[in-house]
């Protein structure tokens, strides 16, 4: 959106990103006492799910945080992995206990509402991103992490490449085919189970994308 990467942390402070100079600006606070459990968006706007399990739009001038809705899945608290991407008309959100498979809903931008699409059948999912008419889905915590996809609105996830991430305090490190792209973060980020830092989610499709599009111009 406007040409910048948005960023939330666990104190729902918004932060815009300049992705040709790395850059970073507090935008503001978005909840007060809110916690959010995951966070997306695009041209179309910013969106976070509550810990209370309710839809949020993020206004990305002011950070302020306007209720759209209630999901209608139980309250997050913390006890769940979670992700979400956005295609422009659907919010794709994921939600899993630990050592459970994920469990995959769209959600309405304009009312909040979650639909349940089905079990994704993947454990540990930290992060997610639309990508050419596909919902991507990337693993942490297990003894090998994949990239999962599949067409938006089913569960027909076909495992890809592996994908080496380590979750760091202050920062990820990526491995990929023998190369290492390090971002580091000035944010103080909580990192503790079961739920990674919102900064790894918005940051591992990111850095993917990029790495795709540096090995199509090489």
């Amino acid at each position: 959106m406007n040409g910048l990467l948005y960023l939330e942390d666990f104190g729902s402070n918004l932060y815009t990103v300049d992705t040709l100079t790395g850059s970073t600006n507090l935008v503001g606070n978005s909840s007060g006492t809110l916690q959010f459990a995951a966070f997306a968006g695009g041209n179309n706007g910013l969106f976070a799910v509550g810990y209370d399990a309710n839809l949020y739009a993020i206004n990305a001038s002011t950070a302020q945080a306007t209720r759209v809705g209630a999901t209608g899945l139980s309250a997050n608290n913390g006890r769940y992995d979670t992700s979400m991407a956005f295609d422009g008309t659907n919010l794709y959100y994921t939600q899993g206990s630990s050592g459970s498979a994920d469990l995959l809903y769209s959600i309405d931008p304009t009312t909040g509402v979650a639909r349940s699409v089905g079990s994704t059948g993947i454990t540990g999912v930290a992060g997610s991103a639309y990508v050419d008419g596909r919902l991507e889905l990337y693993q942490y915590g297990q003894k090998k992490n994949y990239v999962y996809s599949a067409p938006v609105l089913t569960t027909s996830f076909t495992r890809g490449a592996q994908l080496n991430a380590e979750i760091l305090v202050g920062g990820t490190t990526l491995n990929l085919k023998s190369q290492t792209l390090q971002l580091t973060s000035s944010l103080q980020l909580d990192v503790a189970a079961p739920e990674p830092a919102s900064f790894l989610l918005l940051c591992v499709p990111l850095l993917l994308l990029w790495y795709r599009r540096k090995l199509l111009r090489t």
